[in-house]
């Protein structure tokens, strides 16, 4: 193909893209030195004009006469704001790559221009799948590949090279004829507050938080699927086996924190989401399930009863007012571990049952497994 006059110019009458130019150049260095394209590309570090320069007038060119990568400059607000192509990779398949600069992240500039590119790789130039690859971590980039519908494949260790170093990566696929929507929920973790709590994501600087709240004999004995001691690599796949669940709509986590200081005192999991309607529905029509642990610090202060109080009074909230519109919310546990049923029920949770001989402990004996719930 011939550059730039063989460029076909693509909008949706906000983002635009069209063939990289010279006068991008100080755009494109933005861009590479970005903080988040700097931690998930492999894009040389302090990348300069004539680097940028190189790649526009050289680089871009070769790729489109070649058509080893189909590279187009994305325009937002009259600006520069990243890049967006696809490598074609033989048998009628291609990778999709993409960044922008930060000026333009949060604003939805990506998926548009990610949505624009497929449709032009599946359309006019016969690609019938499109593969998407990142670092496990770049929630932005795996965002947009959801947001765009593409379905999730495995986290494949060692797939990716940045800088000389191995990365484990996420992949995914999309093909011509899938829909171009979300294939799942992604559920965003709301901030719940009150008097006597505030909820939230887990911060990574928490970590240490995590593993000693973890570590201890009753986690052991109750929780003996956790692992002792808990130690600093578990609390941190921890957190990203939490995000990453969220990500797939399968549960909300949250750290329950003190409301005047923000130190991280417990954890709420909510689970077993599996009834949750498709996203365009934006509704639920199933039940849950809450799980719960606590710092040392916490304990004695009736900080968990008021964390599930909490997210019961959300969880019950229709979609509309900004709830998640639940019917049935179960908390079970251990017959004999008192702590966790009189946190139950001082949270307005009624024994619904008890499930005889249902309950692994630690010790290898099996307790009976006692069941409470609240309705809407």
């Amino acid at each position: 193909m011939e550059f730039p006059a063989d460029v076909p110019v693509l909008t949706d009458g906000v983002v635009t893209l069209r063939a990289p130019r010279a006068d991008d150049a100080a755009g494109l260095v933005a861009q590479c030195n970005d903080p988040e394209s700097v931690r998930w590309t492999s894009v040389p570090l302090s990348y300069g004009e004539q680097q940028a320069l190189e790649r526009l007038t050289k680089g871009v060119p070769a790729a489109w006469q070649t058509e080893t990568a189909f590279i187009f400059a994305v325009e937002y607000d009259g600006r520069f704001a990243g890049s967006v192509e696809l490598r074609p990779e033989g048998g009628n398949t291609a990778e999709l790559a993409y960044g922008l600069d930060g000026w333009a992240r949060g604003a939805g500039v990506a998926q548009r221009a990610v949505a624009l590119l497929l449709e032009w790789g599946f359309t006019s130039r016969g690609f019938a799948v499109v593969q998407w690859r990142a670092h496990v971590g770049n929630w932005g980039s795996r965002r947009v590949a959801w947001a765009t519908g593409f379905q999730f494949g495995a986290t494949i260790p060692n797939l990716l090279v940045q800088r000389g170093v191995r990365k484990d990566a996420w992949t995914g696929w999309l093909g011509r004829d899938d829909a171009r929507e979300p294939q799942t929920p992604w559920f965003d973790v709301p901030v719940l507050e009150s008097s006597a709590v505030r909820l939230r994501e887990w911060r990574e600087d928490e970590l240490p938080r995590m593993s000693e709240a973890r570590t201890n004999d009753a986690t052991k004995h109750f929780l003996p699927f956790i692992r002792q001691p808990f130690d600093a690599g578990a609390a941190r796949w921890l957190l990203g086996h939490v995000r990453l669940q969220a990500a797939q709509g399968l549960r909300f986590n949250w750290c329950v924190a003190d409301p005047a200081t923000d130190v991280a005192l417990g954890n709420v999991t909510l689970f077993r989401l599996s009834e949750a309607a498709p996203p365009a529905e934006g509704t639920f029509v199933g039940e849950g399930e809450l799980g719960y642990w606590g710092h040392p610090e916490g304990a004695g202060r009736g900080l968990m009863s008021a964390a599930i109080r909490r997210i019961a009074e959300w969880y019950f909230t229709s979609a509309q007012a900004g709830g998640f519109g639940g019917r049935r919310l179960v908390i079970a546990t251990a017959a004999t571990n008192k702590a966790a049923r009189r946190v139950a029920e001082s949270a307005g949770f009624e024994l619904a049952g008890t499930e005889r001989a249902a309950f692994p402990l630690g010790d290898g004996t099996i307790d009976d497994k006692v069941v409470y719930d609240r309705i809407k």
